[in-house]
């Protein structure tokens, strides 16, 4: 049985890394240490500026196909760096805060790499065993089958089928009967059957007929008609989904596997007498005092469980195994304690890692307490930049529209002829119209410019209220269109967009803020760059954009 802790555990600390190439498609930077800038002697590295591109993807949504300035982007990671060093200098990495953040992506990366280590790179699945699945699981059968509510209806139809042998017959003398279902003849793959018919199926020979079968809480009889193995010609196309199912399940007993041998290392200390005295399902005056009890229930390493934590693991109503939320709580702790076990943060990849994730989080911290802090905005200032770019708060004009669709400009046009005879254009629209408008009389709604049809948006602004268009022609079909009403362009209320005035205002100043700090930061550092191989990174990585 999959383990679907183990499942969580895993899915919630994996992380997906975004190759270089995916970013700017390109080929693979080399992951050497190549130095590109050195700031105040602190290296500046390729994969320094790979990791801060990852950022940028993510945050920006760089294209696959936009080119990147690759000196002006150095910059930018070498002003990230200068900030870095300032916090530094404020010992802000010594911030609990900070340090905790640091510790789970440690973790986490070192969970990723356990469950590599340990079930990923332990998992094959080989060419026989694709094909041995395949064979099996692929095969076909043919199959009449009754399907009922209980065993009772079950049963008293297997000894009418007994006695009459014809499906067909049967179908007909019950299909009236909702609780019933008769299926005279349908192909089935084995893989599509569940555990019990499955079982059931491959010990009839052609022809016989099962007992009752209970599967899925529904009731089943089922007669044999024929068997066909698997075709020889679909095993390519099936090859890969069968490599993926097959990797799935192994994986999963894997993960079973070394979850059982993790905790037999880890020794969890459970108290038994402690455990078998909490009731599984207490009432609420028993719980409220069993959520109070601070014993400890079990011991893992520094990690305790006390009676109370475990009540709270307990479901009110439902009768879940005492031993089972036990081991939920184990395996956690002990994949944890075994990761960081490992001392993964001491390999070079990873140690480079956390090192760039901590930097990051470092200035993340400096900008939120030193620049961040320091932005300071008044009313006035709101004011002045709204009554400054009045224009950015203009509501578009909105027009609500009536159309007419036919399929011909013979159609179309006898449709016009009316119209300038004053024909009402709702009746016309409901009667003569072949579009889904026509229902509501052509009334399509109110529209802005940019979500009209272009056909519509080179003359929308000539029309007004009550004006009927010339015949539009839109793709196959023709049209005409009539404006019901119009609402101008206007401003709007100071009060309404004062969120979106503060943001930008925000934007201004700490855009202003961030550059006088970091150009008295650069004006005080010593900052080379490493030309030749900036031109190297920049040529891999923008060859073949346009």
């Amino acid at each position: 049985m999959i383990n679907n802790l183990l499942k969580l555990r895993w899915a919630r600390y994996s992380v997906y890394f975004i190759c270089i190439v995916s970013l700017a498609g390109c080929a693979t930077v080399s992951q050497k240490k190549d130095i590109a800038a050195l700031v105040d002697n602190d290296p500046v590295t390729i994969g320094d500026i790979e990791y801060s591109l990852q950022i940028a993807h993510r945050r920006e949504g760089l294209s696959q196909t936009k080119s990147i300035n690759i000196p002006e982007f150095v910059q930018k990671v070498i002003d990230e760096r200068l900030l870095v060093h300032e916090a530094k200098r404020m010992n802000l990495d010594r911030d609990p805060g900070l340090i905790k953040k640091v510790d789970a992506y440690i973790l986490r990366e070192s969970v990723t790499r356990l469950y590599s280590d340990e079930v990923l790179t332990k998992v094959k699945v080989s060419e026989d065993e694709i094909k041995e699945y395949y064979g099996k699981e692929y095969k076909t059968y043919t199959l009449s089958y009754i399907e009922t509510d209980s065993p009772e209806d079950a049963e008293a139809l297997l000894h009418t089928l007994n006695a009459e042998t014809d499906f067909s017959e049967l179908a007909r003398k019950f299909a009236s009967r909702e609780f019933r279902k008769v299926t005279v003849e349908a192909i089935h793959t084995r893989k599509d059957l569940n555990k019990e018919l499955k079982e059931v199926i491959d010990n009839l020979s052609p022809g016989e007929t099962s007992n009752v079968v209970e599967a899925g809480g529904r009731h089943y009889i089922v007669r044999l008609i024929s068997r066909h193995s698997a075709p020889d010609n679909e095993f390519d196309l099936k090859k890969e989904s069968i490599h993926e199912t097959l990797r799935k399940t192994k994986v999963d007993q894997r993960s079973d596997e070394y979850l059982d041998h993790l905790e037999k290392k880890m020794s969890p200390e459970v108290n038994q007498e402690l455990l078998s005295s909490i009731p599984v399902d207490p009432d609420q005056s028993e719980r409220a005092a069993w959520l109070q009890d601070n014993r400890i229930l079990v011991s893992l390493r520094e990690s305790t469980l006390t009676v109370g934590e475990f009540v709270t693991m307990l479901r009110p109503g439902k009768e879940v195994s005492k031993d089972r939320i036990i081991r939920r709580w184990i395996e956690p702790k002990a994949v944890d304690y075994e990761a960081l076990d490992r001392r993964y943060d001491m390999n070079s990849d990873l140690k480079d890692m956390v090192l760039r994730y901590k930097n990051k989080m470092l200035m993340n911290l400096f900008i939120k307490k030193e620049l961040t802090s320091g932005v300071r905005i008044s009313d006035q200032e709101m004011l002045d930049y709204y009554n400054d770019n009045r224009d950015e708060y203009h509501t578009p004009v909105r027009y609500k529209l009536q159309q007419i669709t036919t399929n011909t400009m013979t159609e179309a046009e006898d449709i016009k002829r009316e119209l300038e005879n004053n024909a009402d254009f709702t009746w016309l629209a409901r009667n003569r119209s072949v579009d889904n408008y026509s229902f509501s009389g052509g009334t399509v709604g109110w529209l802005v410019k940019s979500n009209m049809p272009s056909d519509l948006k080179s003359i929308i602004e000539d029309l007004q209220p009550g004006h009927i268009s010339d015949i539009m022609k839109s793709g196959d079909f023709y049209r005409i269109y009539r404006v019901q009403d119009k609402t101008e362009s206007k401003v709007e209320d100071y009060d309404r967009v004062r969120p979106d005035v503060h943001r930008k205002v925000f934007a201004i100043k700490y855009g202003e803020l961030h550059k006088t700090y970091v150009d008295k930061l650069r004006s005080e550092a010593d900052i080379v760059i490493n030309e030749k191989v900036l031109q190297d990174l920049d040529r891999m990585i923008n060859s073949g954009k346009s």
